[in-house]
């Protein structure tokens, strides 16, 4: 395992930049401090080593699943049934980006506080305003939180300003910081009908492959041409989809609502990964680490409806339902294993990289100030390497 990509802009930033200077600079026109501070920590301690990164970004994937764990109890799940709805997230496809890129670490980051400001939300403890804003300035899925809390409770009659003024307040912080334009980080849409179409198509497709076709179907993604294999793939999406609109019609006014907010939770990810990174694409709503939040709400969707259906004597078998979960908890295994070795080629190059030009000027032989080799993928040269490898 090893960094690449946006993750050497990332080091060189911290090799350079001072703690102040780097704490308040923008993530992709985003204010998020508390995951700069915790990145510069890591680079303290850990330098070039990039296990240490691995194991906090591990580490705060347990702390998420203890809180689902938390999250169901409060739901009131027996607890047999909330630890097998939990083990649903403890390994899946969606974790390669997150666990084995730096640079996605922040989601997982983010995810911790999104967690506690719902788990704050149902208590109705006002400590969820405060998981608010450090979910708002950790990691992009995480901006504008408030907002989509102030949606939920405004559909269901109760306005609340403070939500949809700390929303926007987090959106509007990262331009103030980066003194650039709130275009910056709004979309855009040359052709409104197209491009509204595409985004949408985007958003269903991330919502439902990225996470109930890798959720249900590991290992089944097939190529967008093949039709009938992609129909196949939405098939778990379509079919709860289904059922949660039928329970929103049948159900009582505070299950309703539980559906709702975990159906809004679960898709928001994907909405503002394409809205607030247009600059990339509005294909950016495919992102695979924006389906950790999302996947994670799912698993809770889940949960609430299996709970449903034990308590209306629908299903009676427990051992049925944690056999059905420890089959797919093998097949995630093995399909993250395989997805994983492939997403560590270019890593592994970049070390590789590293590795020998170190030795090069460890030997003082000339190197030539070129452009860094395709698979880094980061328009820098040489040069701008030496803060990072030259020996001291």
């Amino acid at each position: 395992m090893f960094f690449f990509q946006d993750d050497i802009g990332l080091l060189i930033q911290h090799a350079t930049y001072d703690f102040w200077r780097f704490l308040f600079l923008p993530q992709a026109e985003h204010f998020a401090p508390l995951l700069h501070a915790l990145t510069f920590l890591e680079y303290q301690l850990f330098g070039l080593n990039f296990y240490g990164y691995f194991f906090v970004s591990l580490f705060f994937h347990f702390i998420n699943l203890f809180l689902l764990y938390r999250i169901l109890k409060m739901l009131q799940l027996p607890e047999k049934l909330s630890l097998a709805v939990s083990m649903l997230f403890f390994i899946n496809l969606t974790f390669v980006e997150p666990l084995l890129w730096f640079s996605a670490q922040g989601v997982i980051l983010a995810n911790i506080f999104i967690a506690l400001t719902f788990f704050f939300w149902l208590k109705k403890s006002l400590l969820l305003y405060i998981f608010l804003l450090a979910a708002s300035f950790s990691y992009s899925t995480g901006v504008g939180l408030g907002i989509i809390f102030g949606l939920i409770g405004l559909i269901y009659k109760k306005f609340i300003p403070a939500y949809f003024i700390l929303g926007i307040l987090s959106i509007l912080v990262g331009p103030l910081v980066a003194t650039s334009s709130l275009g910056q980080i709004t979309p855009q849409f040359p052709n409104r009908l197209l491009n509204t179409l595409q985004f949408l198509a985007f958003v269903i497709g991330g919502v439902g492959r990225g996470v109930f076709g890798r959720l249900f179907l590991p290992g089944f993604e097939p190529r967008h041409f093949e039709i009938a294999k992609t129909l196949l793939s939405f098939l778990p999406f379509a079919a709860i989809s289904a059922l949660v609109f039928s329970l929103q019609k049948s159900s009582a006014n505070k299950f309703r609502q539980l559906l709702f907010s975990l159906s809004l939770l679960i898709v928001y990810p994907y909405i503002w990964a394409g809205a607030i990174r247009y600059q990339f694409g509005i294909k950016q709503a495919l992102s695979e680490r924006y389906a950790y939040p999302s996947l994670y709400f799912t698993v809770i969707l889940i949960g609430v409806i299996l709970n449903y259906f034990f308590a209306k004597k629908i299903l009676s078998f427990y051992k049925i339902i944690i056999a059905l979960i420890s089959i797919l908890l093998i097949f995630q295994t093995f399909n993250f294993y395989i997805k994983a070795v492939e997403f560590e080629k270019r890593p592994l190059l970049t070390k590789k990289y590293f590795s020998d030009l170190k030795k090069k000027l460890e030997k003082n032989d000339t190197v030539p100030d070129l452009p860094l080799p395709s698979y880094i993928n980061q328009p820098l040269t040489v040069s701008d390497l030496l803060p990072l490898i030259s020996p001291l």
